[in-house]
């Protein structure tokens, strides 16, 4: 246990400046979508449905914007080469797979303490205007998360196939070419939302999805299939690292 406190410790401090930013821009997202929501007058006769639609969508925001940022690498990895960490390490009494896991438990228990300061607009908004988003905001937050993770367990995957920087940064620029040609082909296939009837049934069954329980399984799911993809994966690639 002592191991694990160290290493979470040490990923944690090196970590500190990208945290930093992101207590800014959480801090800020909170206050934007706050402000957004408390500010303009909310007329007393708008039907509770469409009351727990609108304050969904708007408040969601906040968990698909923070579990992306916070579950993504501050940087360490390439501190860790810089300072030549990444070679020493292989001769200390840890293995990849725990180095791996204190990766993995870091970015949880950071998720976690986002999620739970977040929480304060479910909070907010259940106490001015009766609607409890606490469990789409949970769901939401867990498949976002899940998003972040995936995403650096595809740049471990890169880290393993590259065998100098020249390659590492080919396979980079390949990886981002990829991502914005695969948002480009999701952003054709979305639906352009408007005030037609149409619309609002669609995004009423998106939001009745969201408040279900069932989605919130599938999410926790996802959440836990995905980490171990990452742990998997980021073991793998510190293997690569320290040979």
């Amino acid at each position: 246990m002592k191991l694990y406190k160290s290493l979470i410790y040490r990923e944690m401090k090196l970590s500190r400046a990208y945290y930093g930013f992101c207590i800014l821009f959480f801090a800020l997202l909170i206050t934007t979508v706050l402000v957004g929501l408390i500010l303009p007058n909310v007329d007393e006769g708008v039907a509770p449905g469409e009351a727990r639609l609108g304050f969904t969508l708007v408040s969601l925001v906040i968990p698909v914007l923070g579990a992306l940022f916070v579950t993504r690498d501050g940087g360490n990895y390439k501190k860790d080469v810089n300072s030549g960490w990444a070679r020493a390490v292989a001769a200390y009494p840890v293995t990849s797979k725990q180095r791996a896991l204190a990766e993995l438990l870091m970015r949880l228990i950071s998720s976690l303490v986002f999620m739970v300061l977040g929480s304060v607009v479910t909070i907010v908004i259940n106490a001015n205007f009766g609607v409890n988003i606490l469990l789409p905001y949970v769901s939401v937050w867990m498949l976002s998360g899940a998003v972040g993770l995936l995403i650096d367990a595809g740049l471990g995957v890169i880290v393993m196939l590259t065998r100098d920087k020249k390659q590492l940064k080919k396979y980079i620029v390949i990886a981002n070419v990829a991502m914005i040609a695969l948002l480009g082909t999701v952003a054709k296939y979305i639906p352009s939302f408007d005030e037609s009837i149409a619309t609002k049934k669609l995004l009423e069954r998106i939001v009745d999805t969201l408040y279900s329980g069932w989605f919130f399984l599938i999410c926790a799911a996802i959440l836990c299939a995905v980490s171990a993809l990452f742990l998997f994966v980021y073991a793998r690639s510190y293997e690569r690292r320290e040979a």
